[in-house]
């Protein structure tokens, strides 16, 4: 019993801290709609330039991409909505140092139809931390991990052709730091949909 009371107040942090990051980003995109206007600044790293390919995540030279999408992971209590979740961990397939490190997922558009909060597609690293590094052979800076939490609408069958058609079609993520930048697309077979 106190293991379960556990996982739910780890869920309930989770879904509190992306909700005052969703209210930051809220309050920020309002607030600075000039800014954004003219492409001075952007909360997630997340200008794609035009022709840009994605490649597939498996043929990055850098980096290991592990993806998954859990469903129903944060309870609500009245049953109205269901929590959808992204979670991608990127970590160095070599023994190279990447610093000021910058990650940004792209979700799919499709599915804001079926998201309670479609005004934000994307998630990832905040660009204002400069000092971010990946190094495999550190012990505290192996990886990055972005998140991104959301409910889906109360009408949205889960287990329905479109909502399933829409989760496959994977995620585009952008990682750069700095001496390169890499652009991946983490499809259906790499990603681990979890329904809890």
């Amino acid at each position: 019993m106190i293991k379960a009371k556990s996982k739910y107040f780890y869920y309930l942090l989770i879904f509190i801290f992306a909700l005052l990051v969703i209210f930051y980003m809220s309050s920020r995109i309002k607030g600075n709609d000039s800014l954004q206007k003219t492409g001075q600044e952007h909360f997630f790293d997340d200008i794609v330039p035009a022709n840009t390919t994605f490649i597939p995540a498996n043929e990055s030279s850098n980096f290991l991409f592990k993806s998954q999408i859990i469903i129903n992971g944060l309870p609500d209590e009245k049953q109205i909505y269901t929590s959808l979740a992204y979670n991608v961990e990127i970590v160095p397939k070599n023994d190279n140092v990447y610093k000021n490190c910058r990650a940004t997922a792209f979700i799919d558009d499709s599915l804001k139809e079926f998201i309670a909060i479609k005004s934000f597609l994307t998630f990832g690293t905040d660009p204002s931390q400069k000092d971010l590094m990946i190094d495999k052979n550190s012990s505290d800076h192996k990886g990055i991990a972005i998140a991104r939490s959301t409910w889906i609408e109360p009408t949205v069958n889960i287990h329905g052709d479109r909502f399933q058609e829409a989760l496959r079609k994977g995620m585009k993520v952008k990682i750069g730091w700095d001496k390169g930048v890499e652009y991946v697309l983490i499809d259906s077979k790499n990603t681990e949909i979890i329904y809890k």
